[in-house]
């Protein structure tokens, strides 16, 4: 397969660069030595410009490495790309990309740049580069050394075709830059966010995940995708401005701490020096981004080597995946406070490589990223990001291994040790597998001040009130107090709740079992939407929900036919899917020493609360394994779950 060679290059080209540095990589390249020599000689002799000679040499002395896609089938397969993006009528993508990749990977080929990179390619790029940045006003405050990783690199990211990006975007997307009012003509700032508006307006760009098995694409070919990864919008955005001596650069955490996934960004040097973030085509230089998301270990890519992570790969026969990535710095420090964090190692783990790592929860598995060198038993982890758990663990060919207990590094800079207490046990409650996502938090909400009422008469003229909702959760198990028996049951929707709910299940007094009689209360639904009427209330899916044609006054719930004596209720408001769901079966996992531990067994779910005895100061993780897939590691106290 051609994507599994990926970090075999990787590495090889990491280790390759070692002095004299222009010397190793000369003859890394082999027999594409002459046409580096040529690029050297031509701003030595022929175009005398030591800047332009010193810029070769940094591009050649950090060239190990980088990958590019080539290949006989790299012409025809970038003209069945282009064909497909061209169609305006074509619907489905993924599948279209699929039957390309299939019919030409066998004509691709991974290969090392240092070895086919022909000279006037090189040279063309490097003059494109300078002549941006001496021209462009807004490029004027650029130093040599930034001048170097914003705007000159041929490559904006690994595994790219080889192609004169610059040249395809050297005229485009520039027509609402005004910068004529003097405060503005040298604004690197205002430049950026013109053309990211131009960007905008020219194309319209969905968050598909079109490129996930075929991660190479040309950088002209992004803005004709109108669908990607945030990767992709990062890779555009840095193509088209780079090309117009816009120094940006892109950033990226390699996992979100808080769910599963990565993401990707722009940064652009500003005026000031400082880096400013955006994203191409989502959001402007200056602009709020992710500003409520934890962000984690945070790397700026780069194209020169980074030496620690190269000797990192040198001296370590095992590397996880992502830190065979010699093409990044970590820039954590920018976005957030962070702490230095020194971790004891063990004298009973036998860490060969002289290595450990930060892992961060990633929904099923932990996740590398961060390193540290093992000095005198201990590793000291450097501007690590606070407020998130983490597990230390160093790296074998059997993958990884625990080094010590998980722990919370908390707001103040205080580290927390997880370390669950088998003699100390404690009486956890929970409602949830994952956290609410704030849509089903606010569409939750609704159920506030609604009214679970009972009657004998249809009219429900002589209803009582047996519960008024105070506040929102996830889902309600409510014991019900009076004996008297009563006909008619419902949920009365709160002052503009739509009456939305999900769930309503009824149980007789001393009876494990449901009682069901006839669905009775407010006909029709919102837009007349068949598939929120009452009726869903009653479907056993908490992902249906009832969404009534009126915001107040609407109500749900079931004539029995004669007087029953209701001894407990369950009801959902409108939900994601991620509370206890009745009938699924669960199992909860706690931290100990040897990885994940299962308290008890597998639970079938009798109500919305699961309820277990376990070790304190714990870290845990509850599984539904019915169906689902979103999960998240937490901690209890107070009463509450504390999801990380």
């Amino acid at each position: 397969m051609l994507f599994r060679i990926f970090s075999f290059f990787i590495i090889v080209g990491c280790s390759a660069c070692r002095p004299s540095v222009l010397e190793s990589a000369l003859e890394r390249a082999g027999e594409n030595r002459i046409e580096l020599e040529r690029v050297l000689r031509h701003y030595s002799e022929e175009d005398k410009d030591s800047l332009k000679w010193e810029a070769a040499r940094f591009l050649i002395e950090n060239m190990p490495g980088h990958l590019s896609i080539g290949g006989d089938s790299i012409g025809p397969y970038y003209a069945a790309l282009n064909a497909v993006f061209s169609n305006d009528t074509l619907r489905n993508w993924q599948d279209s990309l699929d039957k390309i990749h299939e019919y030409y990977k066998s004509g691709l080929r991974v290969q090392e740049d240092i070895k086919v990179i022909k000279s006037g390619f090189l040279i063309a790029n490097i003059d494109s580069a300078f002549r941006v940045w001496r021209e462009k006003p807004w490029a004027s405050h650029v130093g040599f050394d930034d001048f170097c990783e914003y705007i000159l690199p041929y490559t904006v990211g690994q595994y790219q075709p080889l192609e004169d990006w610059r040249k395809k975007f050297a005229t485009g997307y520039e027509e609402q830059i005004d910068l004529r009012h003097p405060r503005l003509s040298h604004s690197a700032f205002w430049a950026a966010t013109w053309v990211n508006r131009e960007i905008g307006t020219q194309i319209r760009f969905q968050t598909l995940e079109p490129f996930s098995k075929i991660p190479l694409l040309f950088p002209s070919l992004l803005p004709k995708s109108r669908g990607g990864s945030c990767r992709e919008y990062a890779l555009m955005g840095l193509s088209i401005m780079r090309s117009k001596g816009i120094p940006v650069m892109m950033d990226f955490i390699p996992q979100w701490p808080v769910r599963s996934g990565r993401h990707y960004w722009n940064v652009m040097l500003d005026n000031r020096g400082k880096n400013v973030v955006f994203l191409a085509t989502e959001s402007d230089p200056g602009m709020p981004h992710k500003v409520e998301e934890k962000l984690g270990k945070v790397y700026r890519q780069t194209y020169a080597i980074n030496r620690d992570l190269e000797r990192l790969n040198r001296e370590c026969g095992d590397v996880p995946d992502f830190f065979q990535n010699c093409f990044m710095k970590d820039v954590t420090a920018e976005y957030m406070r962070t702490s230095d964090v020194e971790i004891e190692v063990p004298s009973s783990v036998k860490c060969s490589e002289n290595y450990a790592y930060l892992t961060i929860f990633d929904n099923e598995d932990w996740v590398p990223v961060d390193w540290a060198g093992i000095h005198r038993g201990k590793a000291l982890f450097k501007n690590v990001a606070r407020d998130i758990v983490y597990l230390p663990v160093y790296y074998t060919s059997d993958g990884l291994k625990p080094l010590a207990s998980p722990f919370l590094l908390d707001t103040d800079g205080k580290v927390i040790v997880l370390k669950g207490d088998t003699l100390n046990r404690q009486q956890l409650k929970l409602y949830r597998k994952y956290p609410p996502s704030d849509n089903a938090y606010a569409m939750g909400r609704r159920i506030v001040g609604g009214k679970i009422q009972a009657a004998n008469r249809a009219d429900f003229s002589d209803s009582v009130t047996i519960y008024r909702v105070p506040e929102w959760k996830s889902a309600y198990s409510l014991k019900v107090t009076t004996d008297t028996a009563w006909r008619y049951w419902r949920y009365l929707s709160a002052e503009n709740g739509l009456c939305n709910i999900a769930e309503l299940v009824f149980y007789q007094r001393d009876s494990m079992r449901p009682i069901v009689g006839e669905i009775i209360g407010t006909e029709g639904s919102c837009f007349n939407d068949p598939n929120h009427v009452k009726e869903k209330v009653f479907d056993g899916d908490p992902l249906t929900f009832f969404d009534a044609p009126t915001g107040s006054g609407a109500w749900v719930g079931m004539d029995f036919g004669k007087e029953v004596n209701i001894g407990k209720l369950i009801f959902i408001p409108r939900t994601d899917g991620n509370m206890i769901q009745l009938g699924d079966t669960y199992e909860l996992y706690w931290w100990g020493p040897e990885g994940w531990q299962l308290i008890g067994g597998p639970r079938i779910a009798r109500d919305v609360v699961l309820e277990y005895l376990a070790p304190s100061n714990a870290l845990y993780w509850l599984r539904d394994v019915s169906r689902g897939k979103e999960e998240r590691i937490f901690t209890y106290s107070d009463g509450k779950q504390i999801f990380w």
